[in-house]
Protein backbone atom coordinates (compact mmCIF):
# COMPACT_ATOMS: atom_id res chain seq x y z
CA UNK A 1 0.00 0.00 0.00
CA UNK A 2 2.77 2.61 0.87
CA UNK A 3 4.55 1.83 -2.34
CA UNK A 4 1.44 2.02 -4.66
CA UNK A 5 0.49 5.52 -2.86
CA UNK A 6 -3.27 4.26 -3.38
CA UNK A 7 -6.03 2.48 -1.41
CA UNK A 8 -6.18 -1.22 -1.85
CA UNK A 9 -9.74 -1.34 -2.27
CA UNK A 10 -10.19 -1.84 -5.89
CA UNK A 11 -7.08 -4.47 -6.25
CA UNK A 12 -8.84 -6.07 -3.43
CA UNK A 13 -11.82 -6.31 -4.92
CA UNK A 14 -10.25 -7.31 -8.30
CA UNK A 15 -8.40 -10.27 -6.61
CA UNK A 16 -11.06 -11.49 -4.16
CA UNK A 17 -8.44 -12.51 -1.48
CA UNK A 18 -9.44 -13.87 1.30
CA UNK A 19 -8.67 -11.71 4.32
CA UNK A 20 -10.09 -14.17 7.24
CA UNK A 21 -9.63 -17.96 8.12
CA UNK A 22 -12.57 -17.53 11.22
CA UNK A 23 -15.99 -18.32 9.55
CA UNK A 24 -17.44 -15.52 11.98
CA UNK A 25 -15.30 -13.08 10.63
CA UNK A 26 -15.76 -14.32 6.89
CA UNK A 27 -19.69 -13.90 7.38
CA UNK A 28 -19.16 -10.08 9.33
CA UNK A 29 -17.06 -9.32 6.11
CA UNK A 30 -19.06 -10.69 3.93
CA UNK A 31 -22.34 -9.07 5.37
CA UNK A 32 -20.19 -5.73 5.17
CA UNK A 33 -19.26 -6.69 1.50
CA UNK A 34 -23.19 -6.84 0.63
CA UNK A 35 -24.25 -3.12 2.32
CA UNK A 36 -20.98 -1.46 1.08
CA UNK A 37 -22.08 -2.94 -2.22
CA UNK A 38 -25.83 -2.52 -1.88
CA UNK A 39 -25.01 1.41 -0.77
CA UNK A 40 -22.59 1.63 -3.94
CA UNK A 41 -25.25 0.78 -6.45
CA UNK A 42 -28.38 3.25 -4.67
CA UNK A 43 -28.32 5.96 -6.52
CA UNK A 44 -28.99 8.39 -3.37
CA UNK A 45 -26.65 7.12 -0.91
CA UNK A 46 -27.48 8.82 2.37
CA UNK A 47 -24.55 7.28 3.96
CA UNK A 48 -21.49 4.97 3.66
CA UNK A 49 -21.19 1.92 5.79
CA UNK A 50 -17.73 1.52 7.91
CA UNK A 51 -16.00 -1.82 8.91
CA UNK A 52 -16.57 -1.22 12.40
CA UNK A 53 -20.19 -1.41 12.19
CA UNK A 54 -19.51 -5.34 11.46
CA UNK A 55 -16.34 -5.96 12.45
CA UNK A 56 -15.99 -4.53 16.10
CA UNK A 57 -15.35 -5.40 20.37
CA UNK A 58 -18.35 -6.72 19.76
CA UNK A 59 -17.34 -10.38 18.34
CA UNK A 60 -14.71 -10.35 20.51
CA UNK A 61 -17.50 -10.78 22.94
CA UNK A 62 -19.38 -13.14 21.24
CA UNK A 63 -16.14 -15.17 20.15
CA UNK A 64 -14.73 -15.30 23.72
CA UNK A 65 -18.01 -15.83 24.84
CA UNK A 66 -17.54 -12.81 27.31
CA UNK A 67 -20.14 -13.26 29.80
CA UNK A 68 -19.76 -16.52 30.86
CA UNK A 69 -16.35 -16.10 31.19
CA UNK A 70 -16.82 -13.42 33.37
CA UNK A 71 -18.45 -15.83 36.05
CA UNK A 72 -15.73 -18.27 36.08
CA UNK A 73 -13.19 -16.44 38.54
CA UNK A 74 -16.16 -16.24 41.02
CA UNK A 75 -17.21 -19.59 40.63
CA UNK A 76 -13.68 -20.81 41.42
CA UNK A 77 -13.59 -18.69 44.64
CA UNK A 78 -17.13 -20.01 45.49
CA UNK A 79 -16.17 -23.43 45.23
CA UNK A 80 -12.98 -22.93 47.32
CA UNK A 81 -15.09 -21.22 49.89
CA UNK A 82 -17.72 -24.33 49.35
CA UNK A 83 -14.59 -26.57 50.27
CA UNK A 84 -13.95 -24.58 53.25
CA UNK A 85 -17.17 -25.00 54.74
CA UNK A 86 -17.22 -28.73 53.80
CA UNK A 87 -14.11 -29.82 55.52
CA UNK A 88 -14.88 -27.87 58.22
CA UNK A 89 -18.15 -29.74 58.25
CA UNK A 90 -16.46 -33.03 57.81
CA UNK A 91 -13.86 -32.82 60.44
CA UNK A 92 -16.17 -31.36 62.94
CA UNK A 93 -19.03 -34.16 62.55
CA UNK A 94 -16.61 -36.95 64.11
CA UNK A 95 -14.63 -34.15 67.13
CA UNK A 96 -16.22 -35.43 70.39
CA UNK A 97 -16.39 -33.34 73.53
CA UNK A 98 -16.16 -36.26 75.57
CA UNK A 99 -13.31 -37.75 78.07
CA UNK A 100 -9.70 -36.74 77.20
CA UNK A 101 -9.21 -39.95 75.27
CA UNK A 102 -12.17 -39.27 72.77
CA UNK A 103 -10.76 -35.56 72.42
CA UNK A 104 -7.79 -37.15 72.17
CA UNK A 105 -8.70 -39.35 69.07
CA UNK A 106 -10.86 -36.99 67.62
CA UNK A 107 -8.12 -34.32 67.02
CA UNK A 108 -6.85 -36.12 64.09
CA UNK A 109 -9.70 -36.21 61.98
CA UNK A 110 -10.78 -32.75 62.61
CA UNK A 111 -7.34 -31.76 61.75
CA UNK A 112 -7.66 -33.67 58.28
CA UNK A 113 -10.55 -32.32 57.48
CA UNK A 114 -9.34 -28.35 58.17
CA UNK A 115 -6.73 -29.23 55.96
CA UNK A 116 -9.37 -29.86 52.98
CA UNK A 117 -11.03 -26.82 54.01
CA UNK A 118 -7.40 -24.32 53.68
CA UNK A 119 -6.63 -26.42 50.88
CA UNK A 120 -9.61 -25.88 48.78
CA UNK A 121 -9.73 -21.89 49.84
CA UNK A 122 -5.72 -22.34 48.57
CA UNK A 123 -6.47 -23.90 45.26
CA UNK A 124 -9.78 -21.26 44.77
CA UNK A 125 -8.01 -18.56 45.42
CA UNK A 126 -5.01 -19.37 43.31
CA UNK A 127 -7.17 -20.97 40.20
CA UNK A 128 -9.05 -17.58 40.00
CA UNK A 129 -6.08 -15.66 40.23
CA UNK A 130 -4.24 -17.82 37.54
CA UNK A 131 -7.88 -17.16 35.06
CA UNK A 132 -8.21 -14.08 35.81
CA UNK A 133 -4.76 -13.24 34.77
CA UNK A 134 -4.81 -15.30 31.61
CA UNK A 135 -8.65 -14.22 30.79
CA UNK A 136 -7.48 -10.66 30.88
CA UNK A 137 -4.68 -10.62 28.83
CA UNK A 138 -5.82 -12.85 26.08
CA UNK A 139 -8.80 -10.51 26.13
CA UNK A 140 -6.19 -7.33 26.02
CA UNK A 141 -4.41 -9.24 23.16
CA UNK A 142 -8.01 -9.90 21.06
CA UNK A 143 -9.50 -6.03 21.52
CA UNK A 144 -5.75 -5.02 20.43
CA UNK A 145 -5.86 -7.10 17.65
CA UNK A 146 -9.42 -5.92 16.40
CA UNK A 147 -8.42 -1.79 16.81
CA UNK A 148 -5.04 -2.91 14.87
CA UNK A 149 -7.11 -4.36 12.02
CA UNK A 150 -9.74 -1.41 11.95
CA UNK A 151 -6.89 0.85 12.05
CA UNK A 152 -4.82 -0.64 9.20
CA UNK A 153 -8.51 -1.30 6.86
CA UNK A 154 -8.92 2.13 6.70
CA UNK A 155 -5.35 3.81 6.93
CA UNK A 156 -4.58 1.02 3.73
CA UNK A 157 -7.99 -0.86 2.30
CA UNK A 158 -11.02 1.58 2.62
CA UNK A 159 -11.37 4.78 4.79
CA UNK A 160 -14.28 5.90 6.68
CA UNK A 161 -14.47 9.46 4.44
CA UNK A 162 -16.95 10.75 7.33
CA UNK A 163 -13.61 10.40 9.27
CA UNK A 164 -10.36 10.06 7.56
CA UNK A 165 -11.51 10.33 3.61
CA UNK A 166 -11.77 14.02 1.57
CA UNK A 167 -14.93 14.44 2.68
CA UNK A 168 -13.84 14.90 6.12
CA UNK A 169 -16.49 16.95 7.88
CA UNK A 170 -15.87 19.24 10.86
Amino acid sequence: ASNSHQFLWEPYKASQIELFEDNRLKAEFQDYLFELNRITDTEKAYYKCDIEDYINLGIVDSVMHRNILNQVAGAMTGLGILGTFIGLSLGLQSFSTGSTAEVTNSIAPLMNGIKVAFHTSIYGMVFSLVFNYVYKRKLEEAETAVGEFLNAYRKYVLPDTTTDGINKTS
